[in-house]
């Protein structure tokens, strides 16, 4: 496997690890909001727009920083900016 592979690899495991993590902190979140608050409607929409809105923010951050990290040895950005 040749360093693009191995990059290409490394990258496909760094999706996996965040998406997982991602739906762990939202899935903890909405139960813990259902847990505290009293049962109801308004629980069910605090919990689940909680829920969803930290975990996209941790989802677009992790993309952000970690799996669309700069490189500065290599000049290359991403894969998007890196020039063919």
């Amino acid at each position: 496997m040749d360093f693009r592979g191995a990059r290409r690899m490394a990258r496909h495991c760094q999706f996996a690890v965040l998406y997982l993590t991602t739906l762990g902190v939202n899935v903890l979140t909405n139960h813990s909001v259902l847990n505290i608050l009293p049962p109801g409607e308004d629980a069910l929409a605090c919990a689940f727009i909680l829920a969803t809105g930290l975990s996209a923010a941790l989802n677009f951050l992790g993309m952000k920083f970690w799996v669309f990290r700069f490189f500065p040895h290599s000049g290359v950005r991403n894969a998007r900016n890196h020039p063919t």
